[in-house]
């Protein structure tokens, strides 16, 4: 799934409506028993050519949407990493206040 945009629509309406709306497909996929991965790292040119969307569209970002695999059918260095324990960065890593580097209170209580 490509999100896309006509170049002629508000940027900040598009972000509006877009969070909700994948937000919405996020909420959805799961009831279903889906897994959703959103992919801001593609290539807009690439996707392009390949789904053959029209000029007047931007493309932003990809979903991938699927069950997930059962570990014991994935190649072994997938499975892996996908048993591996979660490595999350601290909030305080990475949520700021006042300037860059300041944690915010709100990082640091829990």
């Amino acid at each position: 799934i490509l999100r896309q945009a006509p170049p002629d629509k508000d940027e900040c309406d598009l972000a509006d409506g877009g969070d909700s709306r994948h937000g919405n497909l996020l909420v959805e996929a799961t009831a279903r028993g889906l897994s959703l991965h959103q992919m801001i790292g593609i290539l807009p040119d690439k996707a392009r050519e390949i789904y053959q969307i029209p000029d007047h569209y931007e493309t932003w970002t990809a979903m991938s949407i699927g069950y997930k695999a059962a570990p014991a059918k994935l190649p072994d260095a997938l499975k892996e990493r996908d048993l591996a324990p979660r490595q999350r960065k601290l909030l305080r890593e990475f949520v700021f206040t006042g300037q860059w580097g300041n944690p915010s209170p709100l990082a640091l209580k829990g």
